[in-house]
C-alpha cells in the first residue's frame, strides 16, 4: 500500500511537471512566433527605408531643381511678358535682336534667368504650335 501511495504521489508530481513543461513549451512557441513576426516586420521596414532613401535622393534633386526654377522665374517671366508686349508687330530678325538685348540687360543687372530661354516653348504647347504651323501663321 505504501508503494502505491508513493507511486500515486510521484505520478501526481510528474503530471504537474508535465503540465508545467507543456505551459513552458507553449510559451516558448509563442515567443518564437513573436520573434519570427518581429523579424518579418524588420525586413519589411528595412525594405521600406531603403526604398525611401532612394526617394530621398530623387526628392532632394527635385527640390534643388525647383528652387533653381523659382530663382529664375522673375527673369523668365520678365522676358516672356516683354516678348508678348513688344515683339508682336515686328519681324523675326528684329524680335531676335530685341530678345538678345534683353538677355544682355538681365545679365548686366544680375537678374537670374534661364540661359537661352525658349520663349516659344514657354508660351505655347506642342498642339498649339502644330495648329499654327498648319494654319500657315
Amino acid at each position: 500500500m505504501r508503494a502505491q501511495a508513493l507511486l500515486d504521489e510521484k505520478e501526481a508530481v510528474l503530471a504537474e511537471v508535465r503540465a508545467q513543461y507543456e505551459t513552458a513549451m507553449r510559451r516558448k512557441q509563442d515567443l518564437v512566433d513573436d520573434a519570427d513576426a518581429c523579424r518579418r516586420r524588420m525586413a519589411t521596414a528595412t525594405t521600406l527605408i531603403e526604398g525611401l532613401s532612394g526617394e530621398k535622393i530623387r526628392w532632394t534633386e527635385e527640390t534643388r531643381t525647383l528652387r533653381d526654377q523659382v530663382n529664375r522665374l522673375v527673369g523668365d517671366v520678365l522676358l516672356a511678358t516683354a516678348f508678348l508686349s513688344y515683339c508682336g508687330p515686328f519681324n523675326q530678325d528684329f524680335r531676335h535682336r530685341l530678345i538678345t538685348s534683353w538677355f544682355r540687360e538681365l545679365a548686366t543687372r544680375h537678374v537670374a534667368h534661364t540661359v537661352n530661354l525658349d520663349l516659344i516653348n514657354m508660351l505655347t504647347n506642342g498642339p498649339m504650335v502644330t495648329v499654327t504651323a498648319l494654319s500657315f501663321l
